[in-house]
């Protein structure tokens, strides 16, 4: 590879690559990795470490520098595995960094943690996520409908309305099944109970775009369409009810009902005998 003998040469100082020179690459003057795809394997960890742990016969006052980005999710299955994970932890060397080694002199846009008892603290956090069990409290969906009585169409509606403001109330755990499945936190929990407890019918007169279809004889998704339009600058004409069967849907108010009707009446071209 030419780009690798220039590396060796000096003629170029950094190589880019993924998945390439994890294993095979033996060149002992390397001495930073910076890791900036993550990985759920320990062996790619260590191996991609183990690049730039080579001693140096040129240069016995190396200093290896290995660098892990780390991605912020609440994924719990998708949380990286570091290289101080792989390697069991960390330490502080009894011999100086090389004279010349110091951190650049700038304000990153992400945190940069150098001190070896943080990094271990922050290793050891994020295995403590990985775990598999779900804390006492958190519920899937599945068992928060099945708790309330309720669709879980009815309990991913309520939720969603707070993924955004608290994502820390949503997590993935494995079920009972060994299925990785979305758990909610109990605050969370509560806020769905008490919302089914108070379920809004809507208003006489609001329909939805199911019931306006049998009366216009027209399809739901056709209606919809009509009902964007006829109600454009309105958006109080809209909102959202649990409909009989306990589902969240989207309801129109009397005064865009009746100007779907007279659009939908007004726009056929013949009528039926009954409708003489």
């Amino acid at each position: 590879m030419e780009l690798k003998r220039k590396f060796e040469t000096g003629e170029i100082q950094v190589l880019c690559n993924s998945d390439i020179l994890i294993e095979g690459f033996d060149e002992p003057a390397a001495s930073v990795c910076l890791n900036l795809r993550p990985t759920l394997s320990a062996v790619v960890a260590e191996q991609r470490g183990g690049r730039v742990l080579r001693l140096d016969p040129q240069n016995s006052d190396k200093h290896a520098t290995i660098v892990d980005f780390i991605d912020k999710t609440n994924n719990r299955k998708n949380i990286q595995i570091t290289f101080v994970e792989a390697s069991g932890g960390s330490f502080v060397s009894n011999k100086k960094p090389a004279a010349n080694f110091k951190m650049p002199d700038k304000n990153f846009s992400f945190k940069v943690i150098t001190d070896p008892k943080e990094v271990l603290t922050i290793s050891e956090k994020m295995v403590e996520r990985r775990k598999d069990v779900s804390p006492m409290g958190w519920f899937n969906i599945s068992q928060t409908a099945w708790l309330e009585k309720v669709k879980p169409t009815v309990v991913i509606y309520v939720a969603n309305q707070y993924r955004a403001a608290h994502p820390e109330w949503f997590q993935n755990f494995r079920d009972g099944t060994g299925r990785y499945r979305e758990f909610f936190h109990s605050e969370l929990v509560e806020i769905i109970r008490e919302t089914v407890k108070a379920k809004e019918q809507a208003p006489v007169g609001w329909k939805t775009a199911q019931d306006l279809s049998e009366e216009v004889r027209r399809m739901a998704k056709t209606i919809t369409k009509a009902a964007n339009m006829l109600g454009a600058g309105h958006p109080e004409w809209y909102k959202k009810y649990f409909n009989p069967a306990g589902v969240a849907d989207d309801y129109y108010s009397t005064d865009l009902v009746d100007k779907i009707k007279e659009y939908f009446i007004s726009s056929r071209p013949w009528r039926g005998r009954n409708e003489q």
